[in-house]
């Protein structure tokens, strides 16, 4: 079978959010939080496409490709923005997109946006709230940091 991951590696980023050091030549698509399966596309959470070994998988190759050419590459080309990425992280209903969200709502300026996002987080997880509160001010959330 065959999945197919979306992901979007920025380093920077990367370092804000998990505080690691990203080498692009070893990275992995998970670090900086913006990644999607391919299939959430078609309303499912894993989509994947079967490969046999004793066909030929025209019919699969085709529809991967359809899939990749209609949904994967528009991805990329929205996320190339930071209102695109945004608005894509709008529609990822995890943990790491509400995170990146506050990161990109600081660099902004806009803190409403952070307060939103990591209230979202505490709403989700009240045990965490201490924990969101150490991570937003080592990041300095509540003030300027450009990317």
């Amino acid at each position: 079978m065959v999945w197919v991951q979306l992901a979007i590696v920025i380093p920077e980023l990367a370092t804000r959010l998990r505080g690691v050091h990203v080498d692009l030549s070893r990275a992995k698509g998970f670090e900086s939080g913006i990644s999607t399966d391919l299939g959430q596309f078609f309303g499912e959470t894993q989509r994947h496409w079967l490969v046999n070994v004793d066909d030929d998988n025209s019919l699969q190759g085709t529809q991967l490709r359809a899939a990749i050419t209609e949904h994967g590459l528009p991805w990329f080309e929205k996320a190339r923005t930071e209102d695109g990425l945004i608005d894509i992280l709008r529609n990822d209903p995890s943990m790491d997109a509400l995170e990146v969200r506050a990161i990109l709502y600081s660099d902004r300026g806009d803190f409403d946006g952070v307060q939103s996002m990591l209230g979202e987080i505490v709403a989700r997880r009240p045990d965490l709230d201490s924990h969101v509160r150490e991570w937003a001010a080592e990041r300095k959330l509540f003030r300027s940091n450009a990317l």
